[in-house]
């Protein structure tokens, strides 16, 4: 696979992952809270097995992605933002390793309202992480965008001097 190529699938992936997270926060976590005590671990198993195949698999390529990144990249991204981008990801594995999963765990034996509604609102810091993850990816986007011709200069020469909006 060319540099463009796994560029594109990277920039793809983090963002399919960014979709993903919020999905798991906004709608897979807080539907938990509803369940009765008898059907939630049945519940919060299933879907558990359902984040892993969707997010989490897809987040591990991810990560190993941006690792690469620091060898296998377009020379225009910055190796600055892949250092950045590798942070995010160990807060978003350091959080998961030693908040989330030992949350996760408790839960599978049992409905704890206290300990979902803890487990969401710690979830905010992974939230946080793969947010600014994007606005790092972002910002090769437009390290990229800029050096093949996407800038305004570029607009403006292809349109005879106008300024596209």
């Amino acid at each position: 696979m060319n540099k463009a190529a796994f560029t594109l699938l990277y920039f793809i992936l983090c963002f399919y992952c960014l979709g993903a997270s919020l999905m798991e926060h906004f709608a897979v976590d807080r539907a938990w809270i509803y369940a009765g005590p008898t059907e939630f671990p049945v519940l919060h198993h299933e879907s558990a097995q359902g984040v892993l195949a969707a997010y989490v698999i897809p987040l591990i390529v991810l990560t190993l992605f941006t690792v690469l990144m620091l060898w296998y990249r377009l020379p225009v991204i910055s190796k600055k933002w892949v250092w950045v981008g590798l942070l995010c990801h160990g807060v978003t594995w350091i959080s998961t390793a030693l908040i989330q999963i030992p949350m996760q765990l408790q839960l599978d034996k049992a409905k704890d309202a206290a300990l979902l509604e803890h487990l969401i609102a710690t979830d905010w810091l992974r939230i946080i992480a793969q947010v600014l993850f994007s606005g790092v990816v972002s910002m090769m986007i437009y390290q990229v965008a800029n050096a093949y011709g996407v800038s305004d200069d570029a607009r403006r020469v292809r349109t005879g001097g106008a300024k596209c909006l």
